[in-house]
């Protein structure tokens, strides 16, 4: 069940994507290698920009490793791909 945290990220992440001038941005979107959150396409500069949101540390950690495996790797199919979460989830270093 999605947190009403998780729901507010993928706004959050809606409007970032709009922000670095986005064309498109949509919500859950399917991919070979699972489902983004939010999703940004520029027509223009041809681009895609996915994010992934975690709403908590333990999400993060949880999926932290999946991240990184190549079934679970939007780099392949993305220009860009940013973590979104709230201040103090993922430690800076």
């Amino acid at each position: 069940m999605e947190t009403d945290t998780h729901k507010w990220l993928k706004r959050i992440a809606l409007q970032f994507l709009r922000e670095k001038g986005q064309d498109v941005v949509v919500n859950e979107v399917p991919f070979k290698c699972g489902i983004a959150d939010a999703l940004g396409l520029n027509y223009k500069r041809k681009e895609v920009r996915v994010v992934e949101c975690k709403a908590t540390k333990q999400d993060y950690v949880r999926d932290k490793k999946l991240l990184w495996n190549s079934k679970y790797n939007y780099y392949s199919e993305s220009h860009y791909f940013y973590i979104m979460c709230p201040t103090d989830i993922i430690p800076k270093e």
